[in-house]
């Protein structure tokens, strides 16, 4: 998982003015209503961690595919680097 994820607060709804759900001394996140919304976040999170590191394996597949293409073998056996 990245280092800069979950940088957001763990109380989203920290301002009482433009949520009143906030003069609740329960979180939001244990309200009944809250928790469908909060365990459909867990699930987007591990897909998108799942997502990051299929694509993190896909760069590094590519990398070594790029890497195959750029050596060229010579008639004596050995392999040149070639650069474009």
């Amino acid at each position: 998982m990245h280092p800069h994820w979950r940088a957001y607060p763990a109380n989203p709804y920290s301002n009482e003015y433009a949520h009143p759900i906030a003069h609740d001394h329960r979180s939001p996140a244990s309200t009944p209503d809250m928790q469908p919304m909060m365990q459909l976040f867990a699930n987007l999170e591990h897909r998108l961690d799942h997502i990051i590191r299929l694509m993190e394996e896909n760069n590094h597949l590519l990398r070594s595919i790029e890497q195959q293409q750029n050596r060229v073998v010579t008639a004596g056996g050995g392999s040149v680097i070639v650069r474009m």
